[in-house]
């Protein structure tokens, strides 16, 4: 679910994988609290599955981080990732860069962030 794929003085970068849903929330979020009390990037690239639960870990880890002063970033974002961010309505508003590929550009389908954010 979570590994780290990085550490340095500037932080920490976690590779997500797998489903993130309601049966693996725990177990995410006690090992995703573990790395917020300094500078984190999340990559998202691995993440099969995610339901409003997973999206929730995201949203937290975001606020928790700026709460205390340090940055919590997400990168690489897959389809399932974009498309729950995109159901959420938060697609360009989460201030992290989102890349699409071509391939994706099709399958993404945009539905509420249609207007808000262009691909």
């Amino acid at each position: 679910m979570l590994e780290i794929s990085q550490e340095s003085d500037q932080g920490t970068i976690l590779k997500a994988t797998g489903s993130w849903t309601i049966d693996q929330a725990r177990g995410i979020w006690t090992e995703l609290k573990k790395h917020l009390n300094g500078n984190l990037a999340i990559d998202l690239q691995g993440i099969d599955r995610m339901d409003s639960s997973g999206f929730q870990l995201l949203i937290t880890a975001k606020a928790m981080s700026q709460k205390s002063g340090n940055i919590c970033k997400l990168l690489n974002h897959s389809l399932p990732v974009l498309k729950m961010m995109d159901l959420a309505g938060v697609l360009g508003s989460m201030r992290d860069q989102v890349r699409i590929s071509a391939s994706n550009k099709e399958a993404l389908q945009l539905t509420y962030s249609r207007n808000r954010y262009s691909i």
